[in-house]
């Protein structure tokens, strides 16, 4: 280097530290876009059990273009799971652990309705069943041969068993009382099933007898409510939903959902719902745009 000025030696430098630059901008880009809610369709190994996770999460929850799920059928399935097992730690209807193998957020919604989970007011509670019922709404619609049977048997609480080797499972166990609940023929298409038209019209519905858990508030305390879906919808929470028929109307017992909603056409809603619960308005579904 000898023989160089200093302008020289800066000026050799500059492309140096340009790179780095780009290097720290694309790296905060990256854990920026991190911030995403996970896949509706996979189960929670470490659900959140406090509210401020919740709210954090509806932070960074993004909107982004309609994307067709059934790309993602199977993605969670672990590698052991067992077509045609004899046993429900086989079939994955439980884990290790002994829990039962439900959708991601219906695990929190089960351990705030077990009293496990504390601390959420009465719109968390509301609002994680709802995204619960958006999971559960959305499997049932998805029906392949050998690897996705919609939603046929449940857990006690009404929500699905995730995997195909769980509910097939109980459809070859139905006297498996201690955790098969069968929602009927007509919730699944065949095998499982006997359901043949379209997977809109299946005959699966949200829960509608919802405990809500507030030990704070015997005013609210122990008082129900249920939850109503639409199907390849997505809804924004502020009266308007994007449907692939513009005349779809809404599944379930509450009341208070969907009421004075308009309807926009949007054919790449197809195997989306979004969900309400408890007379809340419909809301933007947590993939939707």
């Amino acid at each position: 280097m000898a023989g160089m000025s200093s302008s020289q030696l800066r000026a050799g430098k500059q492309p140096l530290v340009l790179l780095a630059a780009a290097f720290a901008l694309a790296l905060s880009c990256l854990v920026i876009l991190s911030y995403r809610r996970p896949s509706s369709t996979a189960l929670l190994s470490g659900p959140s059990t406090t509210l401020g996770d919740l709210l954090v999460t509806d932070l960074f929850r993004t909107k982004k273009p309609f994307t067709n799920l059934e790309d993602k059928a199977g993605e969670d399935e672990e590698p052991d799971a067992v077509v045609g097992a004899t046993s429900p730690r086989a079939a994955h209807v439980i884990n290790a652990r002994g829990d039962q193998l439900v959708n991601r957020d219906c695990v929190l919604a089960a351990k705030i309705m077990d009293g496990a989970a504390t601390g959420y007011p009465e719109w968390a509670q509301k609002q994680v069943m709802a995204r619960c019922m958006d999971q559960d709404c959305e499997q049932s619609m998805r029906t392949v041969e050998g690897k996705w049977s919609g939603c046929r048997f449940t857990d006690a609480n009404g929500f699905c068993y995730h995997y195909y080797t769980a509910q097939q499972y109980c459809f070859h166990h139905p006297d498996d009382s201690d955790y098969c609940n069968d929602k009927g023929p007509d919730a699944a298409k065949p095998p499982l099933g006997e359901y043949t038209g379209e997977s809109s019209e299946i005959g699966w519905e949200p829960v509608s007898d919802v405990t809500l858990t507030l030990p704070t508030r015997p005013d609210l305390d122990g008082s129900k409510y249920a939850c109503s879906c639409m199907r390849n919808c997505g809804c924004n929470g502020q009266g308007h939903c994007w449907c692939m028929d513009p005349e779809q109307q809404p599944i379930g017992t509450d009341e208070g959902s969907y009421t004075d909603t308009n309807i926009t056409e949007h054919h790449a809603a197809r195997g989306r719902c979004s969900c309400s619960c408890g007379g809340g308005a419909a809301r933007l579904h947590s993939e939707g745009s």
